[in-house]
């Protein structure tokens, strides 16, 4: 998974996540979906690249989104789009 022109406020313990919700805007529409954790945030800003952990189909998931896992907090998410 490539973000590129990346740019997110900093935050503990955040994570860039895989999720079934079509467009997440708040933290509910995270915990009421699958989500799975693609790894911790490399950098606030800036292109990234995140391997998708083995046995994971990335055609199962519709966004991709920062999310805090300390307080259970979405900070922001867009829709997966395929290259």
């Amino acid at each position: 998974v490539r973000l590129s022109d990346f740019r997110s406020d900093p935050g503990p313990d955040v994570y860039v996540i895989f999720s079934t919700a079509d467009k997440p805007t708040e933290d509910a529409d995270i915990t009421g979906s699958r989500y799975v954790t693609l790894g911790a945030i490399k950098a606030t800003k800036g292109d990234q690249a995140y391997v998708v952990p083995e046995g994971v189909d990335a055609r199962d998931f519709r966004s991709v989104g920062l999310w805090c896992a300390q307080y259970s907090v979405l900070f922001g998410a867009a829709a997966l789009a395929a290259e």
